[in-house]
């Protein structure tokens, strides 16, 4: 088959703006086509001190299964190097997931050129990630790997690709690791909050929901996040209002009503109680809430406005595997200014807007006013201590808190950088077109164009639908599939000692 042709076969199964980058990806290294000994079509790289070998010179898919060999079955595999894939087809059918991460575009163009890799390639259970970018490749691990459902984390590599840029690579196995401690933190905070999730997940999941709101196809969302920038931009909200969806966090729901402005929608993540306390502070407004199930149960006693949405616990990851229709929102951000916006890709923006996303504190503010902190400060403070040092020591008592060297009164934390680089890498990935109106935050790097054609490619599942799972069709959630979700849960359930109680509230 014609080299063209066979490209072209292997992007078609990639986002446009993917193929594209793949596509005009610039060499970095001089590679010609060798066969094996056994005949295998091979790719000799000139590296910068000798020509090196991709593959085993004699026999490709016995090395290939030789690597694939020494992953336990059932196994998360990061894989590190692509390669002409042969070892990526020996690992599919034994792992659970598989994670693969090349860090030169132009020679994986060149593996694409020599193989039909459509099939372990286009697969829902392989991820793949194109850059050499350190904090994108950890970010790129941990938001892919759900312990609780993907079995071990196995990090394997391509001899041949990785002994061409030994420094290169060696960064990359650091990130990697540096990945599996971040797993490891994230897995001491589900300890922490595990029991809380799980609860309030069977509780929610029984109550009654509401349809989800209007679709909002090839519109412009507005997403307002909580940074204190949000007030700053009352007067322009007030104005694109009634041209332009809103979808506000739950932190800035508050804000905005205290300003004149009522969203369209809200979202909420937190299973604690501080998602109520906004929607006290906003006081009765009928706006529609997008709530993941392991929020508080009381969000969903507050009337028919509330509709459900799963999000990255891993047991709202297997009521999605079991066919649940509910809309499944990206959570791996960390916070709900990331969840906010993979809801308005989800529901069929063709672009967005973030407003407040400032993810810093400027001029050493937390909040913008009309949050609940302020009534909640307010009610208690004295003479001896004022509300504003009640803000500085909610301030100075952040972990992990810096000045910004770039902005004299702003002040930095390791929490919130992580959710910027979480969402700046996740608005790479997604080609979802996104834009920050300016703030007095940290700035976001956002990529300076987007392709609102790409979206199609790359849009989470349509409401009211779920992906299909290791190519099977996608699944009604009609009385049986309900019935087996129950009984699953019931099952989980039960290890505790509370069947019973799971069949009540289910």
């Amino acid at each position: 088959m014609p080299v063209s042709i066979l490209l072209e076969r292997n992007l078609a199964i990639f986002p446009a703006f993917l193929a594209q980058m793949i596509r005009s990806a610039v060499p970095r290294f001089s590679c010609e086509t060798v066969e094996a000994r056994d005949g295998s079509p091979n790719l000799q790289v000139s590296g910068p001190d000798r020509a090196y070998l991709l593959h085993s010179r004699y026999a490709p898919t016995q090395e290939a299964d030789r690597i694939a060999s020494t992953v336990p079955p059932g196994a998360t595999a990061v894989v590190i190097g692509a390669g002409a894939g042969y070892h990526l087809e020996a690992l599919l059918p034994v792992v659970e997931r598989l994670l693969v991460i090349e860090t030169d575009p132009a020679l994986f163009r060149a593996g694409l050129e020599l193989r039909d890799l459509t099939g372990v390639l286009g697969s829902p259970r392989t991820a793949l990630l194109l850059t050499a970018d350190l904090g994108e490749i950890r970010e790129f691990v941990t938001s892919s790997y759900m312990p609780a459902l993907d079995g071990p984390l196995v990090a394997v590599e391509l001899p041949g690709r990785t002994g061409i840029e030994p420094e290169v690579f060696a960064g990359v196995w650091r990130a990697v690791s540096d990945a599996t401690e971040a797993i490891k933190d994230d897995a001491a905070i589900q300890v922490r909050f595990g029991a809380r999730w799980v609860r309030n997940t069977f509780l929610n999941y029984a109550q009654p929901a509401s349809e989800y709101p209007s679709r909002w196809s090839d519109a412009q969302v507005i997403v307002a996040a909580a940074g204190p920038s949000l007030a700053d931009s009352a007067a322009w909200l007030r104005g694109v209002r009634p041209a332009s969806p809103i979808l506000s966090v739950d932190t800035a729901l508050p804000v905005l009503i205290a300003n004149g402005i009522t969203p369209t929608a809200a979202i909420a993540i937190d299973c604690q109680l501080y998602s109520y306390h906004h929607f006290l502070t906003a006081g009765a407004v009928s706006v529609p809430l997008l709530a993941e199930l392991s929020t508080l149960p009381s969000l969903f006693r507050k009337g028919g406005l509330v509709t459900p949405v799963l999000g990255g616990h891993p047991l709202h990851g297997l009521l999605n595997r079991l066919g649940s229709s509910l809309m499944t929102v990206d959570t791996s951000g960390g916070n709900v200014t990331h969840a906010a916006l993979s809801t308005a890709r989800g529901m069929g923006a063709k672009s967005a807007i973030l407003v407040g996303a400032d993810l810093s504190y400027p001029d050493a503010e937390t909040y913008p006013r009309g949050s609940y902190l302020f009534p909640h400060f307010g009610s208690s403070s004295l003479k001896t201590l004022p509300q504003a040092g009640s803000h500085l020591a909610l301030l100075f008592d952040r972990p992990g808190l810096f000045r910004d060297p770039d902005q004299p009164g702003r002040y930095r934390q390791a929490a919130l950088e992580s959710y910027r680089r979480r969402l700046e890498h996740w608005v790479r990935v997604s080609g979802f077109p996104v834009s920050a109106r300016p703030g007095r935050g940290v700035p976001l790097d956002m990529p300076t164009a987007s392709c609102a054609d790409d979206q199609e490619d790359t849009r989470e599942p349509e409401l009211g639908t779920t992906g299909s799972v290791d190519g099977e069709t996608p699944r009604n959630d009609g009385h049986a599939t309900r019935r087996r979700i129950v009984e699953t849960i019931v099952a989980l359930w039960s290890t505790a000692g509370d069947a019973a109680d799971a069949r009540r509230v289910l």
